[in-house]
């Protein structure tokens, strides 16, 4: 990844960057490096994100967690905090990034071993993703405490909750607290003697993601009780950090649920041979409703949480930063659609650019992502849309200059992106 990241900083034209964030210099500034022509604070940061790599490999084998994404999630925790971070707090970083990671693929692995019948076939579905609800409820059920309120106070807080429904939190919180309270009793379907290990498989990388979570928060605690140790700040910062983090985990699984839909409208076009009818149709969000899911499940709320825990006052610095926060998860999710989509198309995920293929017209389905002039175009409508998100980000940085732990977070996480996945500038240039 650091090779990639330099790459990017060399190669992209200067000129065809909104120059309201300008990534490249941050980049420049940030990133480590051990070759020749590195500075001292490259090599520096270098050491910082080996000692940090060191020390996540050593929690993700205390777990049984895939030892996949390790480096990633250092470097974004390195590149994304000032040098003068204490090294546990940047740990702490480290894992939560690393642990988004892991769920991520936990429920990748799902839609991955799920066969063209299992998508077409309704049982098969509702039994697959049931059984995904009973493993989330296995991670989800120690936090709950800290996410939903007391009986007497559920309706006031439900009604706060719609005033402010353009972020999407209370319909992702009743989302997954309706899923993993329903008893489940469907049978697995399935055919084929793997299954069982596989399944089997799941749940322990579950019981391990509750468990590493649930080490995080204790080190948190501790980080925490550095800045305050009146239990009503401890309160928050946790009820803070564990009501992002289940919300991430929500928005995942509604894109888990959409990605089989996506799988079922194939399998049926491909049946029928109308392709473009189906293509265009039943059962997908709308391109607003998958940004506003996309930050969230990006993990930009969740790991922004952590960091705007370190803030001397969290709450203020949570809420006059929630704009740039959500900004900043569109830019990065945008961006990754951009980059991944042949990749993600391949493994019929559902993007940004499926929905703007849809947008105009075009099919959803079996398109050259290389070649495709109708992917090229819909690339270059969801670039876009990262160019206005990335205008955005820039009109709102000096505001968030007063928290500077949660400020340098979102300015460096967003610039390295754009540097690892690009910027979308080449199908902008395009439109000429």
């Amino acid at each position: 990844m650091r090779r990639i990241v330099a790459a990017a900083h060399e190669e992209t034209p200067a000129n065809s960057v909104p120059q309201a964030l300008d990534w490249r210099r941050l980049v420049a500034e940030q990133r480590p490096g051990d070759d020749g022509d590195a500075t001292e604070h490259q090599r520096a940061q270098f050491a910082r994100l080996t000692r940090t790599q060191q020390e996540l490999q050593r929690w993700a084998t205390r777990y049984v967690l895939p030892h996949e994404h390790l480096h990633q999630a250092a470097y974004f925790a390195i590149v994304s905090t000032p040098d003068t971070s204490p090294e546990a707090m940047v740990v702490a970083l480290a894992q939560a990034i690393f642990w988004i990671y892991v769920f991520d693929d936990f429920l990748d692995q799902r839609l991955m071993s799920a066969t063209p019948a299992d998508s077409s076939d309704a049982a098969s579905r509702a039994s697959l993703l049931a059984a995904a609800d009973d493993d989330i409820h296995l991670i989800v059920a120690p936090l709950t405490g800290c996410l939903w309120p007391r009986p007497e106070i559920e309706r006031q807080r439900e009604r706060m909750d719609r005033r402010h429904a353009r972020t999407g939190e209370a319909t992702l919180l009743d989302e997954l607290r309706q899923a993993t309270n329903i008893r489940r009793v469907l049978p697995v379907t399935r055919d084929g003697s793997d299954i069982p290990s596989a399944l089997d498989r799941q749940h322990d990388l579950a019981v391990g993601l509750r468990d590493a979570f649930q080490t995080l928060l204790t080190l948190l605690g501790h980080l925490w009780r550095g800045f305050s140790t009146r239990q009503q700040a401890l309160t928050y910062r946790q009820a803070l950090v564990c009501r992002q983090f289940v919300r991430c985990m929500a928005s995942m699984r509604r894109e888990f649920r959409w990605n089989f839909q996506l799988a079922a409208s194939l399998t049926s076009s491909a049946a029928t041979g109308v392709a473009s009818a189906t293509d265009r149709s039943e059962g997908l969000p709308s391109m607003e409703t998958y940004q506003m899911t996309g930050a969230v499940s990006i993990g930009m709320y969740a790991v922004a949480a952590v960091v705007a825990s370190f803030e001397e006052h969290p709450q203020a610095a949570w809420q006059h930063c929630l704009a740039a926060i959500d900004c900043g998860g569109r830019i990065v999710r945008l961006a990754n659609d951009i980059s991944t989509y042949g990749r993600e198309a391949e493994e019929g995920k559902l993007t940004a650019v499926t929905l703007a293929l849809r947008q105009l017209g075009y099919p959803i389905r079996g398109l050259d992502p290389v070649r495709s002039t109708e992917v090229h175009a819909a690339q270059r409508v969801v670039s876009q849309q990262l160019h206005h998100e990335i205008q955005f980000f820039g009109t709102l940085n000096e505001s968030i200059a007063a928290y500077p732990l949660l400020a340098f977070y979102l300015r460096y996480v967003c610039a390295f992106a754009l540097a690892f996945y690009g910027d979308g500038s080449q199908y902008i240039a395009n439109d000429a």
